[in-house]
């Protein structure tokens, strides 16, 4: 009896031939992702050489002839894929370095002459080529000057995404695709994966301010999505809901595996910072930043490249497991709108502080109260007076005046809850109370008299300075 050979190894080996993907490297990759190799030779051998090819099946007929790769069987193949194409990360990782520091050097090149021009031709005098830039940010010289400065930055920036998408292209490529085919490849994809980023951020937004959970679910759902647009070339959304549907059924598992291959980034700044206070202590920091440093760059150069792989294998793993999926488009109406809700998780903070920003809350309460210890100022101020008129003397205290009628309590700051300053101002018969304004500082009253004890005339207005 005739062996059986699913339906979609047929194709799949079809769509590779056609684009000039030699055999070995067909079988290594669906082997790669959970075929097996016996399978993998008799669908080749039966587009190969038909007349020999068993009978094709439908993929219900063949739907546990492999299985979810587990994390271990996960990490073996995607260490032999890491051994594979090591230099060819390492290279991309490099340019990605090497790109950037020209792109710095650049700016900070722009930055120093630019200032120093400035202070120049305008006779700045700082030396501070920062705050050179921020006075003379509106001339005409210190404009151009900033405007090219962010567009280098901004270079960075495309450098940093198209680095990234190269590693992304060389991780899901069935085929060893080299330094500079990996970027050539990825060069028209550095705008769809910055959307990509951007709306998944907003997603993940919207979902956890619904509460924490869903943005856990959101995040595993998504954390395919960056091969799918990749490998799939679809767009932002697309991308996302294939994720999702890519990982349907297996959400614990990815979760799990995702949280594993996480580890190392999990643990390293607790390392780093124990290591850092360590040598800190013992009073080598220096050595303490250098060993911090190797650990950053081992982590960058040596463990990042193994994670993007065994996340690429574990995409390639499910999208042959699952096959071609279909999906509705009130998925991508439903992210959309939970994307809405990250667009407000965002916008509603920034303009509520924005209007707490104009209004000044605290500025205004400040000021409220500052009204209040003026009136209670005047209040004591009249009574000390009316007291001085009637003795002839200032009082002890002010606990005097409550004794005496003029006042039905001693008023107290409204802030400190303490009595407001009172003395009797030595070498004259005459009296002072003070209030320390939040704005405008201290602010006294004094009560006028003369050295044979008289009142002198007041003021409709007492004297406050």
């Amino acid at each position: 009896m005739k062996k059986v050979i699913d339906q979609r190894l047929i194709d799949y080996i079809k769509q590779q031939l056609q684009k000039n993907i030699s055999s070995l490297e067909i079988e290594k990759a669906l082997v790669g992702v959970g075929w097996n190799k016996s399978d993998v030779d008799e669908a080749l051998k039966s587009v190969i050489n038909p007349s020999s090819a068993p009978l094709p099946v439908s993929v219900s007929q063949t739907e546990g002839s492999f299985s979810f790769l587990g994390i271990f069987e996960l990490l073996k193949k995607s260490w032999q894929i890491y051994k594979e194409r090591f230099w060819k990360f390492i290279g991309i990782l490099l340019m990605q370095l090497f790109l950037g520091v020209i792109v710095f050097v650049l700016i900070t090149v722009i930055f120093l002459l630019g200032s120093s021009l400035i202070r120049i031709n305008q006779g700045i005098s700082t030396t501070n080529s920062f705050q050179t830039f921020l006075l003379a940010r509106l001339s005409p010289m210190g404009f151009p000057l900033i405007v090219v400065a962010i567009i280098f930055l901004l270079g960075i920036l495309v450098i940093q995404i198209w680095s990234q998408v190269a590693l992304l292209t060389e991780a899901v490529s069935e085929a060893k695709l080299g330094i500079r085919e990996a970027y050539r490849k990825s060069r028209g994809k550095i705008f769809q994966l910055f959307w990509l980023s951007i709306i998944s951020g907003l997603i993940i937004s919207g979902g956890t301010i619904l509460l924490v959970i869903p943005g856990i679910i959101l995040s595993t759902w998504f954390s395919l999505s960056m091969f799918v647009l990749v490998a799939e070339n679809i767009g932002g959304v697309s991308a996302l809901v294939r994720s999702r549907e890519y990982i349907r059924g297996h959400f614990w598992g990815v979760l799990g595996r995702v949280l594993f291959l996480g580890l190392p980034v999990i643990i390293f700044s607790p390392i780093s910072n124990l290591i850092t206070s360590f040598f800190k202590e013992i009073k080598l920091p220096f050595i303490g930043s250098v060993l911090s440093l190797i650990l950053s760059l081992s982590l960058v150069f040596l463990i990042t490249p193994l994670i993007i792989i065994s996340l690429a294998t574990m995409y390639r793993n499910l999208k042959a497991l699952k096959g071609e999926v279909v999906f509705a488009k009130k998925s991508k109406v439903a992210f959309s709108l939970i994307g809405i809700l990250g667009v407000l998780a965002i916008l509603v903070p920034l303009f509520s502080l924005a209007i707490l920003s104009s209004i000044n809350p605290l500025k205004q309460m400040s000021k409220a109260q500052d009204v209040v210890r003026k009136s209670e100022l005047e209040q004591i101020g009249f009574a000390l007076e009316r007291y001085y008129k009637n003795n002839s003397q200032c009082p002890l205290t002010l606990e005097e005046l409550v004794a005496q009628g003029e006042l039905k309590e001693v008023p107290r700051d409204p802030k400190t809850k303490l009595p407001y300053r009172y003395e009797r101002l030595t070498g004259s018969n005459s009296c002072r109370v003070c209030v320390t304004l939040e704005v405008g500082g201290l602010t006294c009253f004094d009560v006028p008299t003369t050295s044979s004890g008289g009142v002198l005339p007041v003021s409709p207005s007492p004297t406050i300075y």
